[in-house]
């Protein structure tokens, strides 16, 4: 039997992303939609794949995670359920919007995240942990928000937040993080299933890929030095932020 040749495009997606993923210690939402949309994929369509894709994808590091003990058991409740109910949120606003508004809005996000990562420097660890239930909640709402909206799954900004905001320890903002962003994606992916814009099948091949690379991104990583692959990485989704804004544009 001849496999599907969209099949094993998306397999090799996910391949790339996966890699990608595990060298730069991110999601990978922000680089899998302007993938998915680049084949041909319609924008709400990619969204909705992504968000399908992270969820399935995540739940295996959440579990270790778990395992670790790098969980607030106390705040992952308060994050996710509030991260839920924002996905809904900006998945039902995405819905609604025009294609060529997601593609500005997704390309002005991914430019601000190459700037965060490339100025970003190292967290201060050993202050006192805030147990501040509204502002929890408050940031799980709005992550869950933008995650639903721009299809980039959450953790490039529940970690920061959870840090900088929460003084969370980096290794639990990222443990607690894992866990809320594969039930806060699958919510947001609920929205766009409701709506039509999600494809099973291309998802669970952009995961198998996905699964696949990680390991060796992480591998290579480890190799070339964290400080360095940042730099890369910013200047990666710098130039996907660019393309995807005068694609909105509808300049290139």
């Amino acid at each position: 039997m001849i496999p599907d040749p969209s099949m094993m495009l998306y397999l090799g997606i996910g391949g790339l992303v996966g890699l990608v993923s595990g060298m730069f210690g991110v999601g990978g939402g922000f680089l899998l939609v302007p993938l998915l949309n680049s084949t041909g994929m319609p924008m709400h369509l990619a969204l909705g794949t992504t968000l399908l894709a992270i969820s399935l994808g995540g739940f295996t590091g959440a579990y270790r995670h778990l395992q670790e003990g790098n969980v607030h058991v106390d705040a992952a409740p308060i994050f996710g359920l509030s991260a839920i109910v924002g996905a809904q949120v900006g998945s039902y606003l995405a819905c609604l919007t025009p294609e060529h508004v997601l593609k500005v809005a997704l390309g002005v996000a991914c430019s601000a995240m190459a700037l965060r990562m490339a100025f970003d420097g190292e967290t201060e660890e050993g202050n006192e942990i805030r147990d501040n239930i509204a502002v929890a909640s408050l940031t799980g709402f709005g992550v869950g928000a933008f995650s639903g909206f721009t299809g980039s799954g959450g953790g490039v900004l529940f970690v920061p937040v959870m840090a900088s905001v929460l003084n969370f320890p980096t290794m639990l903002a990222i443990g607690t993080s894992s866990v809320i962003v594969p039930v806060s994606a699958l919510a947001g992916a609920a929205q766009y299933w409701m709506e039509g814009y999600v494809n099973f099948w291309a998802a669970l091949a952009v995961v198998t890929g996905m699964l696949i690379s990680s390991y060796v991104g992480a591998e290579l990583s480890n190799k070339i030095g964290g400080e360095r692959v940042k730099r890369a990485f910013s200047v990666v989704l710098a130039l996907v932020g660019a393309k995807m804004v005068l694609s909105g544009l509808r300049l290139v």
